[in-house]
């Protein structure tokens, strides 16, 4: 990376991409994102081995400068998540005070431990849980930049409330050494919270779910400004994200319904390109691959769009082309799946859909069949989702379908039919078993 413009070559797994801003200290997505996750391993490890040597070390009534360094760095690093938390509910319950419906929090990354609705918020905990979301409703009404003032704060409120009530409490304790070595930790907690506080209030941009927006420091600072928010994107947003949550649990009637209210709702090119993307996935999961291909075609090759975009508008397409099982659309397929992999390589859902294509569209003498097992080849780590699984399977299925062996292909088809009971994917094939 040491010109600024042309491809950049990933330092691990030598991908090659234009997407200059994607890549992370020269890794790709894929390959920063296994670093974070080793990263966080060993911190882990760090914490529960600190953790025990310092209990060794109070039990044997150790008091060192070097124990009393290294307990503080178990402390600080071991209360981040629970700060983490802590600080996300602090901006909802802020919402609930004000009477601003909160929909979703989200805390940390895929793969998520935790998912569940609870008490109409979907409460989503995932690994590295060194930041999150609250994702509510727009304010609106009389008082409704100061309502969104409280909301922004609410969280660095709860930091420095979490603080104060830390060091109340390192201070009320008794001079003894097991009560000594508790200030100590609570006065950590409280450093901790504090630090955080002031890291979401110094205003600056922030990735948060996948996407740059400003943290909430600068948030304030803009709403002080006289900045009012698009209530209409800030619902169509909601609407998505709701969408989002019911694609993935499945409830497809509910996606499209909420997918279709954010379309009414958002003016600009790249949230509607990214609610016509979901639509689309949505009618290829309910059988109307016909549809999505056609919401897909005109938003295809326009290199002004965002990378993310165009990288899904891509790959949808060249699913939905894959489903209806035409060999021109499978040409048409892989030619939009090889955009979509020119500029990420990395992603995973790019590759399961080139090998379902190259195993569709095999035959005798273009060698598509050994090109789709060497694509399937990578995913010897296990797929991120029941979908992908499942994707993965039906390629297998396909390849040996092609190569005369129906019982392997029968064996793969009941793996994906395990996994997706009722799926497109698994139609196209039965018709091809059905041949045999």
């Amino acid at each position: 990376m040491s010109n600024d413009t042309g491809p950049v070559t990933c330092d691990e797994c030598g991908c090659t991409s234009e997407w200059r801003a994607a890549f992370t200290r020269k890794l790709c997505p894929a390959c920063a994102v296994r670093k974070a996750t080793h990263q966080e391993r060993w911190i882990l490890f760090g914490i529960v081995g600190g953790a025990l040597v310092c209990g060794f070390a109070i039990a044997r009534g150790a008091t060192s400068a070097a124990f009393l360094l290294a307990f503080s760095w178990v402390v600080f690093v071991a209360s981040q998540p629970l700060l983490v938390v802590l600080h996300e509910l602090g901006h909802a319950i802020a919402a609930w005070l004000v009477k601003v419906r909160v929909y979703a929090i989200v805390i940390g990354r895929e793969r998520w431990w935790f998912d569940r609705d609870i008490a109409g918020v979907r409460v989503r905990i995932g690994g590295l849980m060194m930041g999150g979301a609250v994702c509510h409703e727009p304010s609106e009404g009389p008082h409704s930049r100061l309502r969104s003032i409280l909301i922004t704060a609410g969280g660095p409120l709860m930091n420095l409330l979490v603080a104060g009530i830390a060091f109340a409490w390192a201070a009320a304790l008794p001079a003894s050494l097991e009560q000594s070595l508790a200030r100590f930790a609570l006065l950590m907690v409280g450093v901790a919270s504090v630090a955080q506080g002031i890291a979401n209030l110094w205003p600056r941009p922030v990735e948060v779910m996948g996407r740059q927006t400003s943290n909430d420091g600068a948030r304030i600072v803009a709403l002080l400004s006289g900045h009012a928010d698009d209530a209409d994107k800030l619902r169509g947003g909601g609407h998505y994200l709701r969408a989002q949550f019911a694609f993935f649990d499945r409830r497809l009637d509910d996606a499209r319904r909420e997918v279709t209210r954010a379309l009414d709702l958002l003016v600009d090119t790249m949230p509607r390109d990214a609610c016509t993307v979901l639509w689309a996935a949505i009618a290829c999961e309910i059988g109307d691959a016909r549809g999505a291909v056609a919401a897909l075609r005109p938003l295809h090759g326009d290199a002004a769009k965002d990378p993310v975009v165009r990288v899904d508008i891509a790959n949808n397409l060249a699913w939905g082309l894959f489903l209806l099982d035409e060999p021109d659309g499978f040409e048409e397929g892989l030619a939009a799946i090889a955009d979509a992999r020119r500029i990420a390589p990395w992603e995973r859902a790019c590759l399961s859909t080139q090998a379902c294509l190259m195993a569709a569209s095999a035959t005798t003498g273009n060698g598509r069949a050994t090109d789709a097992l060497q694509l399937i080849d990578p995913f010897r780590s296990p797929p991120r989702n029941a979908s992908e699984a499942a994707a993965l399977c039906v390629a297998r299925g396909l390849v040996t379908a092609f190569q005369g062996d129906v019982s392997a292909a029968r064996a793969e088809y009941e793996r994906a039919r395990a996994l997706v009971v009722d799926s497109p994917i698994l139609r196209l094939l039965e018709r091809r078993l059905a041949s045999h």
